[in-house]
């Protein structure tokens, strides 16, 4: 945002330099399968399996806000900020994956499969460990992930912004639950060697 006093220009930036989020994610499972030859070379494979998510996120972001001065061919900041915030949770969820599978056989020990499923993999329930600095003043602080929606009203107008935390003693409580989705759809193709 920049305003023009007449005898000087105000800048006031909003920069987010870094935001990044990481997630891992264990998925063992257990399931059943159904095998219908079609040809003596050709296989079509039905499969259900399920199991447990174990689900671990590192999440971090950046703001620093920046008000400089503009007059007489000269810029002089005179206020500054920066804050930046890190997060750890971890989480158990469920795991449901639903699968074809077409196997072409090119001899008696190798061939090429393409497989194509849906899996449900949701973790509804993260908690870890957090920090925020604020111009070098470090809170530590402890919890249950959620989403906390804060809206922002300056000169150059307003937003909302959504983003997770377990801050709770700054945000009083969260607007949603945080909930890690991996579900989807996937297609897999590759070669298979039978022992």
């Amino acid at each position: 945002y920049t305003r023009d006093e007449e005898w000087r220009i105000v800048s006031d930036v909003l920069d987010y330099p870094e935001m990044v989020m990481q997630v891992r994610a264990l998925i063992p499972e257990l399931g059943i399968h159904y095998a219908l030859p079609l040809s003596s070379k050709m296989t079509i494979i039905g499969s259900l399996s399920g199991g447990p998510v174990f689900a671990s996120i590192d999440y971090s972001n950046e703001v620093v806000q920046t008000l400089t001065s503009d007059f007489a061919d000269s810029s002089f900041p005179f206020w500054n900020s920066e804050k930046s915030l890190t997060m750890e949770g971890q989480g158990t969820g469920i795991s449901l994956t639903g699968s074809i599978r077409l196997e072409q056989d090119f001899s008696r020990s190798l061939g090429i499969a393409i497989e194509g499923g849906y899996a449900w993999q949701r973790v509804e329930k993260m908690s870890g460990d957090g920090s925020m600095t604020i111009d070098g003043v470090r809170t530590d602080f402890s919890g249950e992930w959620g989403l906390v929606k804060e809206d922002i009203l300056t000169a150059w107008g307003e937003t909302q912004l959504i983003f997770p935390t377990n801050n709770w003693d700054v945000f009083g409580q969260k607007s949603e639950d945080f909930i890690l989705d991996l579900s989807g759809f996937y297609i897999n193709i590759g070669f298979y060697l039978k022992l």
